[in-house]
């Protein structure tokens, strides 16, 4: 009897041991675990122009544009996704496409723009 105890014991503590321990182990892909790196730049227009008027990023790099202006002003980055309206207000995107890409501001008669470099 004492023998059948026993086994019968073992068997729950196997079964417990078991049944706790399914964990699991997925594959890692490391393509799809990135850094995400964030550019923040303050711009202004000034003196009829974006101050600053290039912005250098890397491809896949968040992109954060700070407007210190407090007057109304359309943004435009077409290559990128961005058409807003802002006034003391952010614009922000990621850097897709390769190359050098026209930004302007759509009130001021296409007199003010400037460059995003993305590498």
């Amino acid at each position: 009897m004492r023998k059948t105890i026993i086994a019968i014991t073992f068997v729950l503590l196997l079964f417990l041991f078991v049944g706790c321990n399914n964990s699991i182990e997925l594959p890692v892909d490391e393509d799809v675990v990135k850094e995400v790196t964030v550019k923040e730049f303050e711009v202004r227009i000034m003196d009829g122009r974006f101050d600053p008027n290039t912005i250098t990023v890397n491809q896949g790099d968040v992109v954060r544009l700070n407007f210190m202006n407090t007057d109304i002003h359309h943004i435009s980055i077409p290559e990128c996704g961005v058409d807003e309206t802002v006034d003391f207000g952010v614009v922000e995107f990621v850097a897709e496409k390769v190359g050098k890409h026209l930004f302007y501001c759509l009130d001021c008669d296409g007199d003010v723009y400037g460059v995003v470099n993305i590498q």
